[in-house]
């Protein structure tokens, strides 16, 4: 697993902890700490875990963190969601949900559904209005149309072996 833990600190506090997870993570593959810079645009290329650390002020991530958060675009969220269907780690029809995903990242709403709309026109996902969005891969028992038009019910109840 590649972890990638982006930090600010005031006062080397959140350093020192992003620096013990990093180091604990290491066990498990690979784990680096980066501060939050704003000069410099962090990739998540390859990342299969992103941890977020830094001070709050006015219960809200600092100025450097709003920054790197805002820096976050759809593209670097649709590689990370690419990858993770590519892998399997994220099944064939199991439900994506775009602001759990939203949440998980530390984002907005909005680059996540643009990363899902551009995995949708790959062929990637199948977005069904009102039944919610599924990774596609070609060995799933379900083709893309039947996928569409099949009862909502119908996605919720079959059993994982199947997605």
């Amino acid at each position: 697993m590649n972890t990638l833990i982006v930090y600010d600190s005031q006062y080397g506090n959140t350093e020192r902890i992003a620096q013990a997870i990093a180091d604990t993570l290491r066990a498990f593959g690979q784990a680096q700490a980066v501060r939050a810079d704003p000069a410099h645009l962090i990739s998540l290329r390859g990342v299969d875990l992103l941890i977020l650390g830094c001070p709050t002020q006015g219960f809200r991530p600092g100025p450097v963190m709003q920054s790197f958060l805002g820096s976050v675009s759809s593209r670097q969220i649709h590689d990370l969601l690419r990858a993770r269907i590519l892998r399997r780690e994220l099944a064939p029809g199991e439900r994506l949900v775009p602001v759990d995903l939203a949440v998980s990242l530390g984002v907005s709403i909005t680059p996540v559904r643009d990363a899902v709309n551009l995995l949708a026109s790959e062929g990637l996902v199948i977005v069904a209005p009102r039944r919610g969005t599924v990774p596609y891969a070609a060995g799933c028992a379900c083709r893309v149309q039947e996928m569409k038009t099949m009862p909502r019910a119908h996605w919720d109840r079959r059993p994982r072996e199947q997605r």
